[in-house]
Formats: structure tokens, C-alpha cells, sequence
């Protein structure tokens, strides 16, 4: 094992080799990051519908504890076993562009926990259902002038 931990405190020595080694570790440091910002926010999901780990697993017919690591971000996830588990909660994805983002005055962020996704789902709300009244308002101004 010092053979290895030598070699490597030799090459980082090299500057180009540390500044490469440093962009790796901060790279994995952000995709770890936001894995467990989006496994938060399935444990939320989770936990508002009174749902525990145990439950969870049964329905996805996996362990608890695999459930656990899922939501602690320790274990990497397939889009499809995200998929899944989303699904087993019943929810669903929305990805917004940055237009929609902005329009709907959300903060750009990948995902939004506790309290805040409970505001970005009512500013969608009051978001579609403004559009909605706006068209149905221009089509009865449309049909009144007709």
C-alpha cells in the first residue's frame, strides 16, 4: 500500500497531474452532491405520503436497507431504479427548462426539498391554472365578439 500512496505523491508533484487530480475529486464531490439532493427529496416524497423505508422496499421488492443506502446517496442509482422508485411513490418527474424556471420565478436549483418543493408545486399551480383562465377568458371574449 506505500508503494501506491509513493506513486501518487510523486506524481502529484506535477502540476498538471494535481490540477487534473483536484478537477476529479471536485467533479465526484458534485455528482455526489446532487445525487443526494435528489434522494432527499424522494425521502421527503416518501415521508409526507407516511410511507416508512420497510414499505418502500416491499413495494420495489428490494431490502430495507438498500432503500436506506438509496436515500443517503450511497448507493449509485440507474435512471431506471430512480424511475422506479419514483413511480413506487406513486409521484412523477419534471424537468423545466431555464425559460420555464425563470417564468415561473423558481430558483435554479436541481432539486427543491422540504417546504420549497411544496412552493414550487403551488407556483405551478397557480401557474397553469393562470394560463388556464387566460385561454378560456380570450375564448370567451373571442366567442362574445363573434
Amino acid at each position: 500500500m506505500s508503494f501506491i500512496k509513493d506513486l501518487i505523491a510523486e506524481e502529484m508533484q506535477d502540476a498538471e497531474f494535481r490540477a487534473a487530480y483536484e478537477e476529479e475529486v471536485e467533479l465526484t464531490r458534485k455528482e455526489q452532491e446532487r445525487r443526494q439532493q435528489v434522494m432527499s427529496a424522494v425521502a421527503a416524497i416518501r415521508k409526507a405520503q407516511h410511507l416508512s423505508q420497510q414499505q418502500l422496499a416491499a413495494r420495489l421488492k428490494v431490502s430495507q436497507a438498500r432503500v436506506s443506502q438509496m436515500e443517503r446517496g450511497t448507493e449509485s442509482l440507474s435512471v431506471d431504479s430512480l424511475l422506479e422508485m419514483v413511480d413506487a411513490l406513486r409521484g412523477g418527474i419534471v424537468i423545466l427548462s431555464p425559460e420555464e424556471i425563470g417564468r415561473l420565478g423558481l430558483e435554479h436549483r436541481l432539486v427543491m426539498k422540504g417546504k420549497m418543493s411544496n412552493k414550487v408545486a403551488e407556483q405551478a399551480k397557480k401557474s397553469v391554472s393562470g394560463k388556464l383562465h387566460e385561454k378560456a377568458t380570450t375564448r370567451r371574449k373571442r366567442a362574445t365578439a363573434e
